[in-house]
């Protein structure tokens, strides 16, 4: 039994670790539940712990992200299902080429690091590009690479304190504040040209409209 309401639409955020210079299908590194509340007229997020050990349909316990690749999107689905009661009423994957293009193609995101997070970014290969291993202290904005390596850190407490898992998810969740607060800011056909050019790259089982009347 799920709970579900036409006004609370779900949408499942996937981010697999596939990347070009990895020959694999990828994990989900990443889950998060995006929800547009409808009642209230907000969005809401929810990180959904990766090491969570939970009933995967057909497979018995295990970790929560072995289900995507037992099953892809269509396992998550039964497995949030039967687990939480949460309807999902859509799904959007992104790899980290796609992430890095999809932070560039809004020139960056504001993010502010504290002095350990800058140092351990910039002495570890976490930012991939070594040239853009020059982050610092404060707030600035981080390019699609930089922002990548920030969003995977776990050995490094957050701002607040936070660590692990924890941190990881809290930092996943700044990044997609950060941009959303810049493209809440632009026009309907700057979100379109965004769409436009991402798209291609992206997995969704969204179709045009659906995606346009969220928006």
């Amino acid at each position: 039994t799920v709970n579900s309401d036409t006004d609370i639409i779900n949408i499942l955020l996937i981010g697999s670790d596939a990347r070009a210079e990895v020959d694999n299908t990828g994990r989900s590194d990443t889950v998060i539940i995006a929800t547009l509340d409808k009642k209230n007229k907000r969005l809401k997020m929810c990180s959904l712990m990766r090491d969570m050990y939970v009933d995967i349909p057909g497979y018995g316990k295990d970790r929560f992200n072995a289900a995507y690749a037992y099953g892809g999107p269509s396992l998550l689905y039964k497995m949030i299902a039967e687990n939480f009661g949460i309807q999902l009423d859509g799904y959007v994957e992104v790899g980290f080429d796609v992430f890095k293009e999809l932070v560039d193609a809004v020139d960056g995101v504001e993010i502010e690091l504290t002095a350990k997070e800058a140092e351990y970014l910039n002495t570890t290969n976490y930012i991939s590009t070594k040239k853009y291993r020059n982050v610092v202290e404060g707030k600035q904005t981080l390019n699609g690479v930089q922002a990548l390596g920030y969003t995977r850190v776990r050995k490094v407490a957050t701002p607040e304190g936070v660590n692990n898992d924890q941190g990881r998810t809290l930092r996943q969740r700044k990044v997609i504040q950060s941009y959303f607060t810049k493209v809440k800011k632009m026009s309907m056909s700057q979100w379109l040209e965004i769409a436009n050019k991402i798209l291609p790259d992206v997995t969704t089982d969204l179709d045009n409209d659906e995606i346009i009347s969220y928006m």
